[in-house]
């Protein structure tokens, strides 16, 4: 297309002779505003029960609360060794090769001077403190057939931890 021509002083004048600079609208307070509004709004409505699926656009009459804390354990965010934190970077055997799994029974306490393989959302065993991710750990089958792993990183106690409640508190 070809440019369009500049505008001219007499398009100027002749476009502020349309918009003379005021409203023809009166000019309302807030409160005048306020009052429009509330008198074109619908009262407060009584509560009712309503199925999940019919209940799109509707508001909750009342606060929802959790019958039980979410998580309800202390939970590995991360797949990694369930650590205590004051042992710091080293080699440890792993307590259970088998791990602490999401859904699984927890496997009972740490043992003392070990890790143990974890999974994201699994319970952090009784005694551990922290989660060092598996990718700051190194694992070694011994020739006895345990599993070693050298945690490579200092941690802070509750690390890498959803805490009891930390979703949804009770």
């Amino acid at each position: 297309l070809p440019p369009a021509d500049p505008p001219t002083m007499a398009g100027l004048v002749d476009a502020m002779q349309l918009y003379p600079g005021k409203s023809p609208y009166k000019m309302l307070s807030v409160d005048e505003c306020v009052s429009m509004v509330a008198e074109s709004v619908r009262g407060p409505l009584e509560p009712c029960q309503l199925a999940l699926s019919k209940a799109h656009g509707c508001v909750l009459a009342e606060d929802a609360v959790a019958r039980k804390p979410i998580p309800p354990f202390p939970a590995s965010i991360m797949d990694g060794f369930a650590v205590r934190s004051r042992d710091g970077p080293g080699k440890y055997l792993a307590d259970d090769v088998g791990g602490a799994t999401a859904g699984a029974v927890p496997r009972g306490p740490l043992a003392e001077g070990h890790v143990r393989y974890i999974t994201t959302g699994a319970p952090v065993p009784e005694g551990a403190d922290a989660v060092v991710q598996v990718e700051n750990t190194k694992h070694t089958v011994r020739e006895d057939g345990k599993l070693e792993v050298e945690v490579g990183v200092h941690s802070k106690s509750g690390a890498n931890i959803r805490a009891v409640g930390s979703d949804t508190a009770e």
